[in-house]
């Protein structure tokens, strides 16, 4: 995850990871899965909210919304963290709607 600035060229990142552990999963539901379509839309072909998908998830280490693309907590650590090196974009609503769509862009 990074955080840039534009106006000020400033950025801050850091690394994000997930890990999803599964039970096995059927065929038959790999089939269905694949026949319906929605995983060939999605980064990874992969929807751990999906109601085929959800009984075979056992497990998810972080959060959900790092999987999704868009890790919640590290974004809000980086925009805080951050605050002060970038300075008035960050005390306004618009940087966080910025990165709302971005979130809502990339759930698709």
């Amino acid at each position: 995850m990074l955080v840039t600035n534009l106006k000020t060229g400033f950025r801050k990142g850091e690394w994000d990871r997930v890990e999803i552990y599964f039970n096995e999963t059927p065929d038959d539901i790999i089939e269905m899965l694949v026949e319906e379509g929605i995983v060939l839309n999605v980064a990874g072909g992969l929807l751990i909210k999906h109601p085929l998908i959800l009984p075979f998830v056992k497990e998810v280490v972080w959060t959900t919304d790092s999987v999704m693309g868009l890790p919640k907590d590290l974004t809000e650590k980086l925009i805080q963290g951050g605050s002060i090196a970038l300075g008035s974009m960050f005390s306004s609503t618009f940087f966080y709607k910025i990165v709302f769509l971005l979130f809502c862009f990339l759930s698709f």
